[in-house]
């Protein structure tokens, strides 16, 4: 089983989402197991008891195999006798008339049972290492992400797994307070359904399911994305708030362009034409922008000191300064030790040139790209 796919969408819906619910039958069946697998002998008790012959032949056959012949029959009592201990079961009444071997025989399964609870443990993990959903770990601990829950054992039932995953998705098509993610596969179901006549997206939803495609495919365009951990996104999410906002700003009006429904196989190749189009050009811009109100530049407009002409050597007093020298602050310092008059016009030019850089800097980051812009930076210098 892989969640590659559940993976992928997860982490580039954290950069754009308050709160993620996965809803995926594979997913839930993971997260089940290990739900089963953190908690108690009676949570596996309840769940064994829940489970018909055919449904749980399809568990691991070395976890079956730990089970007596006759499990069924002692199981309600000996998860009583478990729960009081043998010594309080004598003395209910009657309680001396039960055969002592009765009892031995819970007592052993007791013991069986912790190797069947630690079995299901190893075969928890193990599942949960092979198919990449030990990924999602930091966020479902962070509250971010959570798992729509599937019952274990509709979920080793093929039929009732596949009609409770339908039956889920066709109630969210209709909530319009939900921004759904598609992967290929499920975006080919919904269009299934919807050309069925057996699901009516409401308009909203559509809407907002939009937004969500265009607000998180832009994020996993930024190169420095696909390799980005997942605890390093959840930093970004609490640093970035303010962009954050403005950014879905952008997203919904860029969005509203779109023609195809975010399911419709077309969906990919507009998100597509917008990045190219609008996104990527604009991103062009910020970096162009920041980079042109550098300290360094600033610092050599307020004074005067053309780099062209430093570049020459005309400098009033005949100082020559190489280009190189005025790639850092030190550089332009140095400079203006040698060519100003005096200290006091180096300083006005200097506090001249941090109030244009400031100002100009808070410009650009208003601008509803510059999350993304910021995003990249970020996970760049990492």
């Amino acid at each position: 089983m892989s969640l590659a796919k559940e993976v992928e969408l997860v982490r580039a819906a954290l950069l754009y989402a308050d709160e993620i619910e996965v809803v995926s039958p594979g997913a839930g069946l993971v997260a089940s197991m290990a739900d089963l697998a953190d908690g108690d002998r009676y949570g596996l008790l309840t769940m064994l008891m829940s489970l018909e012959d055919g449904a749980l032949a399809r568990l691991p056959a070395e976890t079956v195999s730990r089970l007596p012949q006759n499990w069924r029959e002692i199981l309600p009592a000996a998860m009583f006798a478990i729960e009081m201990g043998p010594d309080w079961v004598r003395r209910l009444p009657g309680g001396r008339q039960i055969d002592p071997a009765v009892l031995d025989q819970m007592a052993a399964f007791d013991g069986q049972f912790d190797g069947l609870l630690d079995m299901f443990r190893e075969v928890a993990d193990r599942l949960l290492e092979q198919s990449g959903g030990s990924e999602l770990q930091p966020a479902i601990r962070a509250g971010v992400v959570t798992v729509s829950p599937l019952a274990i054992n509709d979920a080793v039932q093929p039929g009732a797994m596949a009609a409770n995953f339908v039956a889920l998705l066709t109630e969210l098509l209709e909530n319009r307070r939900v921004r759904l993610l598609f992967d290929d596969s499920v975006a080919k179901l919904v269009r299934g359904l919807v050309d069925a006549g057996l699901a009516t997206p409401h308009q909203m939803t559509v809407k907002h399911a939009g937004e969500a495609a265009v607000g998180s495919g832009f994020v996993t365009r930024l190169p420095a994305f696909t390799a980005a951990p997942v605890d390093e996104l959840l930093d970004l999410r609490a640093d970035l708030a303010d962009p954050l906002a403005r950014y879905r700003r952008g997203v919904s009006l860029m969005a509203s362009k779109l023609a195809y429904r975010a399911y419709d196989e077309e969906s990919a190749v507009e998100i597509e034409d917008l990045w190219r189009n609008e996104v990527d050009p604009a991103l062009r811009d910020l970096r162009e922008g920041f980079s042109e109100h550098g300290l360094v530049r600033e610092l050599s407009r307020s004074l005067l000191l053309d780099l062209k002409t430093y570049a020459s050597g005309l400098v009033g007093t005949g100082l020559w300064v190489a280009m190189d020298d005025l790639t850092s602050i030190n550089g332009v310092i140095k400079a203006v030790g040698a060519a100003a008059p005096t200290a006091a016009v180096a300083a006005q030019g200097a506090a001249s040139a941090a109030y244009r850089r400031h100002d100009a800097r808070r410009q650009l980051s208003k601008h509803e790209l510059f999350y993304l812009y910021e995003v990249e930076n970020r996970l760049s210098a990492k």
